[in-house]
């Protein structure tokens, strides 16, 4: 999930997680995980989630891109 610079620190991203969240609960669910690029770790950080260890990310494009897989109980 990105969010356009245009509309950063107005809390779409977290409405969208909890959105999220809200569903995967309803269904059962008793926890979340992501992939999180290092721009988005505070993010998810402060809603709760986790960091569980580092990855280094293979594109298709054979690029590679750190991030960071988290988790959270729901």
């Amino acid at each position: 999930m990105y969010t356009h610079p245009d509309w950063v620190r107005q809390g779409i991203g977290s409405m969208v997680m909890n959105l999220g969240e809200g569903a995967a609960k309803k269904l059962g669910f008793k926890q979340c995980e992501l992939m999180a690029t290092q721009s988005g770790k505070l993010l998810y950080e402060t809603q709760g989630y986790e960091a569980l260890e580092d990855i280094l990310y293979q594109t298709a494009a054979g690029q590679t891109v750190p991030m960071i897989k988290m988790k959270k109980k729901i």
